[in-house]
């Protein structure tokens, strides 16, 4: 985790992380795949319809990058990381890796503002 970090990022000087504030979504949601069918009833529809501009995997992520990167950038992207946690997120790597990605997001890279929610 910690080298992809370092990989994506490199050593960049403190300035580069500043708060942004024209984000492209406002929420990426991280989920496993068993919880699609939530997502698709409830999630979206009750987000979407106030206007929440939602970063999905299987809608935004861009095909032929590699999954890492995505994740990253739709981490990057997004105001705040949404984890549906469940007995299927936490067994799966990918879903391991968004949580964790999002959690350094957090801690390292935006200072004082609260940007993962379980």
């Amino acid at each position: 985790m910690y080298r992809t970090r370092n990989t994506f990022f490199g050593h960049r000087n403190s300035a580069y992380y500043t708060v942004i504030q024209n984000y492209q979504f406002d929420a990426f949601i991280s989920y496993e795949e068993d919880n699609t069918r939530f997502i698709l009833d409830d999630v979206i529809p009750r987000l979407e319809t106030e206007n929440v501009s939602l970063c999905l995997h299987q809608r935004d992520f861009l095909p032929g990058n590699e999954i890492s990167d995505n994740i990253i950038h739709a981490i990057q992207s997004s105001r705040k990381t949404v984890v549906i946690l469940s007995n299927a997120f936490l067994k799966s790597k990918w879903c391991m890796y968004e949580f964790n990605m999002g959690r350094m997001e957090s801690i390292y890279s935006r200072g004082e503002e609260f940007r993962l929610l379980l």
